[in-house]
């Protein structure tokens, strides 16, 4: 079988950037907000379920325990 033996001065084209094309540097500030964010669109979803659990709950009260009507 032949070996394949990599000398010092051979390197990759992109060897230059510190991690690569795809590196894990930081973006700007307005990278950050545009950025969908799904963890906050599920409180919110948990608060509009529970908006209207209570709704839900109130109104299922009105319909077991009539008011009275004042003439």
């Amino acid at each position: 079988p032949q070996h394949l033996y990599v000398h010092e001065d051979e390197h990759e084209d992109n060897d230059d950037l510190v991690n690569g094309e795809f590196g894990a540097e930081l973006g700007s500030h307005e990278d950050s907000i545009s950025m969908p964010r799904p963890e906050e669109d599920r409180i919110t979803q948990v608060s509009k379920e529970k908006h209207l659990h209570d709704q839900l709950k109130e109104l299922s009260k009105e319909l077991h325990h009539p008011r009275m009507k004042r003439s």
